[in-house]
């Protein structure tokens, strides 16, 4: 009976260690899955970082901090340029490896003690404690867009790099609540993208109205071919040579019932973004070759330049568009020059050359547009079948300052390297067309030789400048000093 009872004391006790250690288990197991969980619901699956939720916790525990010991708080929205073109030319996930890519390269860029979280899609943000000067925000924001510029190295696409840019929106101090702040970052980022993208902006209260007109133009959209609300101006691109017209750049607005003429400044990130951007495209294009034959009919044998929006560059009916308009206006190729900008070279280089090969071969000339501001390579360059380079205005205007005239005569020089034409854009002052006369540069538009206007009046100044057929031209240039 003694060892009976010795035997079940035994029993019994390892009974009761084994239930111990069992549940021991489970409630480790437990607050393992649940600490699993937890991270689950306050983290993005696809880069690890703090999604919304979380974010929104943290902003909340910022501006608790900064109200009770005097510090401020900075948001910077983060949003990818055109990350849109990334997924429909290379696919998901050469998308997904992108956002993991740059989700790193910004943990890496800021503070330990700074949050970078990702709100969806090809949205992120970085929270950080001040407190905060203008220009100490200003150098934040300038610090991730330059990482944000060098080329990511991705393993699966056909390209050895990808290059991308960025928005940014800065909203700082304190709120009432956290989606307050939020809201203003995101407001001041959209406005960052109605500026050109590949720029930051800080938040200003009269931002909310610039918002609201937008989402509003957005909603007129739907009746503006039904109204016939487009209309074309037209920008004469003289030869510095001769000071006579060779080229003419058309330029879309849009005669709003309510608001009066809306130009490119406020159309074209609405209209990009719209799918009347096809229909819209294809319809400048028509117009303006339709346009320049009649001038040649008239004996004014000027080119005609128009603007290749990023949508219709992914679309193969782009060629079948310019195939169409040349021969329904029967348009020698040769004066048809599309204009796409050096940004819009920069994802998916093959599938863009491939395309602007093709309509190369058509006999139409290729500019680059905004040149110098998109950060691309003198390697890329190469790749794409250019006769062209438009020099961005931002060049010309900074030619007060010893830094900005080297950089234009850098691009005037590497222009003619390549054996391309080069065009400055934005030339107001005589100054300027005098420096750009003396480093070589080829051609040149700007107010100071005529605005963009409608077709009838830039005749009256074919008129005074252009000789018809068979006429000489006059020995003095009517549109240079």
């Amino acid at each position: 009976m003694l060892l009976g009872a010795l035997l079940l004391t035994i029993l019994l006790t390892s009974l009761l260690h084994l239930l111990i250690a069992s549940r021991r288990s489970a409630l480790e197991l437990v607050e393992e899955r649940t600490a699993e969980l937890r991270h689950q619901a306050l983290h993005d699956s696809l880069t690890g970082l703090p999604n919304r939720l979380l974010v929104d916790q943290r902003v909340y525990q910022f501006l608790g901090r900064a109200g009770s010991e005097g510090r401020s708080i900075a948001v910077f929205f983060i949003d990818l340029d055109d990350f849109k073109r990334v997924n429909d030319t290379l696919g998901h996930g050469t998308g997904d490896e992108l956002l993991r890519a740059v989700a790193a390269r910004l943990s890496a860029t800021v503070r330990d003690f700074d949050t970078v979280g990702r709100l969806g899609g090809h949205e992120f943000v970085v929270l950080s404690e001040g407190p905060f000067s203008e220009e100490g925000l200003n150098l934040v924001a300038e610090r991730l867009l330059t990482v944000l510029r060098e080329p990511f190295r991705l393993g699966h696409t056909t390209m050895s790099h990808l290059s991308i840019s960025a928005s940014i929106g800065i909203a700082s101090g304190l709120r009432d609540y956290p989606e307050e702040l939020l809201r203003d970052a995101d407001t001041a980022m959209y406005r960052a993208k109605a500026m050109g993208k590949n720029c930051h902006v800080i938040f200003a209260q009269e931002m909310h109205e610039v918002v609201k007109r937008q989402m509003a133009l957005e909603r007129d959209l739907a009746d503006v071919f039904a109204n016939r609300e487009f209309f074309i101006v037209y920008q004469p691109i003289v030869d510095l040579e001769t000071g006579l017209p060779r080229d003419v750049e058309a330029l879309l607005r849009w005669r709003h019932p309510g608001r009066g003429v809306v130009g490119p400044v406020e159309l074209i990130p609405v209209l990009e973004t719209s799918d009347l951007m096809i229909d819209v495209g294809r319809s400048v294009l028509m117009e303006a070759c339709r346009q320049v034959k009649a001038w040649h009919d008239l004996g004014y044998r000027v080119g005609i330049s128009v603007n290749v929006a990023a949508r219709q560059l992914r679309h193969d009916v782009l060629i079948d568009h310019v195939r169409e308009t040349l021969g329904a206006a029967s348009l020698d190729a040769s004066y048809l020059t599309l204009e796409v900008t050096e940004s819009m070279l920069m994802i998916d280089s093959v599938t863009t050359a491939q395309c602007l090969t093709a309509l190369s071969d058509l006999g139409v000339h290729i500019a680059i547009d905004d040149f110098g501001t998109g950060y691309s390579s003198i390697s890329y360059l190469r790749e794409f079948p250019a006769d062209i380079l438009k020099i961005d205005q931002s060049f010309v205007a900074h030619l007060d300052t010893s830094d900005g005239t080297s950089f234009l005569d850098a691009l005037i020089q590497l222009g003619k390297s390549l054996g391309l034409l080069t065009i400055a854009e934005g030339i107001e002052q005589m100054s300027q067309l005098k420096h750009l006369k003396q480093e070589g540069c080829d051609w040149a538009q700007g107010y100071l030789f005529a605005k963009p206007l409608p077709a009838e009046k830039l005749e009256q100044i074919f008129n005074g400048c252009l000789p018809t057929e068979g006429m000489i031209p006059s020995a003095d240039p009517c549109l240079s000093s």
